[in-house]
């Protein structure tokens, strides 16, 4: 009976055993990306050993080495194959030297490079007279720990099938634009202009230059007043009015345009003796424009201010001939001559 109930006992103590193994059991770890791979460097050393003669019971450098052996599962003291890959370290040579002093058993451990210099700090190890073994084991595990800091970890690797997300691609609406292919260019301009209006005619203008897809569109206004000259002509211009707009070449400097401008001139009477009412005459131009802008000042979130110039060039598209009515006949009147050129003084800010 009680031979029965031993037995039965025992087999419920190892269910017992199994069921807490099997909870006990760690879940696996969630896969990672990052991984290392196996280190397979090995450590080679040329291990140099003094001891003092009137030390006993000490196994000398035989313990060091097997000690490091049973670790690293070869002698590190001994040089390694040529198809073996060796982990770099800063030295290349281990100096013990055993001897006692002050009633104490001393270790001095220090590791050199192949000229002698010593290129890791030192280590002094001190131990009760009688326990020189375990002053060599201590010496072991001081060695090791010098190569586990010196040795440099392999970089990271990633396995295959468990790749990374790859990185955002950025759009060229996300990049950052440089400030010579910003958005908007407006501009504040002077101009003088020959063949515009009879005369020279001097006025302010306008521009802005708009970047639409990969294509700038330049539109502008501008009003241009002409000069007296001190002569008596019979009729005169006072004023002359522009819109434009047209597409432009933009580069880090220089830029070109082709333009498209229309608009109205006001004439009136010389003098007094020519009797008649101001009225306007419309026209209608084309004309090339090349430019420059120099940068002075770089203000923040790529906005840059700039000053420069440019030369314009053109032909009258058509021409409205007014009637101007004096006392004793009708005069016509219409623009001196087909073409026109002029210049231009800018200040220009770009973001």
């Amino acid at each position: 009976m009680r031979s029965a109930f031993s037995r039965l006992s025992g087999m419920l103590w190892l269910l017992f055993l199994v069921c807490l193994a099997s909870s006990a059991r760690a879940a696996p770890a969630p896969p990672t990306w990052e991984w290392r791979q196996h280190d397979l460097r090995q450590v080679t050393l040329e291990l140099y050993y003094r001891q003092e003669p009137d030390i006993a019971d000490c196994g000398g450098e035989a313990t060091i080495r097997r000690e490091l052996q049973s670790s690293y599962g070869y002698d590190i003291f001994t040089p390694a194959p040529p198809h073996v890959v060796l982990a770099p370290l800063p030295y290349s040579n281990v100096e013990v030297t055993v001897g006692s002093s002050g009633g104490r058993l001393h270790a001095t451990v220090r590791f050199l490079d192949d000229a002698g210099r010593p290129t890791y700090p030192s280590r002094v190890l001190e131990e009760a007279p009688g326990r020189c073994h375990a002053l060599l084991q201590e010496v072991a595990i001081t060695v090791q720990l010098a190569n586990i800091a010196n040795i440099p970890p392999l970089p990271l690797e990633i396995p295959p099938g468990n790749q990374p997300p790859p990185p955002p691609v950025q759009t060229p609406s996300e990049a950052a634009q440089e400030p010579w292919r910003a958005h908007v260019n407006p501009s504040a301009d002077f101009v003088i202009a020959l063949g515009l209006a009879p005369g020279v005619a001097v006025g302010p203008a306008a521009t802005a230059k708009v970047r639409v897809g990969p294509v700038w569109l330049a539109l502008g206004v501008s009003a241009l007043f002409p000069v007296e000259d001190g002569g008596e002509p019979r009729v005169q211009s006072a004023g002359l009015f522009l819109a434009s707009a047209g597409p432009c070449l933009r580069g880090e400097l220089f830029y070109g345009c082709a333009l498209a401008s229309a608009g109205f001139t006001l004439w009136r009477g010389a003098n007094p003796r020519i009797v008649t009412r101001d009225d306007l005459t419309l026209l209608g131009i084309y004309s090339l424009r090349g430019g420059f802008d120099v940068p002075l000042v770089r203000g923040a979130r790529q906005r840059t201010f700039t000053l420069g110039g440019y030369l314009e060039g053109g032909l009258h598209a058509f021409s409205q001939t007014q009637n101007l009515v004096t006392a004793t006949h009708t005069e016509r009147v219409s623009p001196p001559w087909p073409l026109f050129a002029a210049v231009s003084l800018s200040a220009t800010l770009m973001f």
